[in-house]
């Protein structure tokens, strides 16, 4: 009886899938810690499985995520909800995984569509701003990826050619 109880109890503890806590710190382009900026934490197919805002400190905290692989964007609301950047790959392997994040210069301030309904055969002209506040100029591409059918992972991109900023 000893011998099976035993055999239950490390079937039991090997069964229980490990969990881990990500953490990730938001940084400003000087290194300052933000508070409120989203980050969308994907799994390694890009499938969104959670939003969170991080602290004052800086920090958004995503709890009882399975061992793998993981991706996150960040965004801030500025003048406009900009895009801050991404990180793939995040490895999780431990309990507890810390993840730095800090924002560079230029950065997607905003965009519009000329028809956001259209029909097939339909033109559509798609404008993107970029915002540089370095107070340098910089070489930058705007790279568009579109899934219009939602289907597939996606089905149009193009890149600008290089603009100085």
């Amino acid at each position: 009886m000893k011998k099976v109880n035993s055999l239950l109890l490390i079937i039991m503890f090997f069964s229980v899938a490990q969990t881990a806590t990500l953490y990730v710190n938001v940084k400003n382009t000087n290194g300052t810690l933000i508070q409120n900026a989203k980050v969308l934490l994907y799994d390694q197919n890009w499938g969104l499985l959670s939003t969170q805002y991080t602290n004052s400190s800086g920090k958004a905290t995503f709890g009882s995520l399975n061992y793998g692989t993981y991706n996150y964007e960040v965004y801030y609301q500025g003048d406009a909800e900009e895009f801050w950047g991404s990180k793939e790959n995040v490895q999780i392997n431990s309990s507890s995984v810390t993840s730095d994040f800090t924002r560079f210069w230029p950065t997607h301030y905003s965009h519009s569509v000329s028809n956001p309904s259209p029909n097939v055969g339909d033109e559509v002209t798609i404008k993107v701003k970029v915002k540089n506040n370095s107070s340098f100029a910089i070489n930058v591409k705007v790279v568009l990826w579109i899934d219009r059918d939602k289907v597939s992972s996606w089905d149009f991109n193009q890149t600008s050619v290089m603009s100085r900023l």
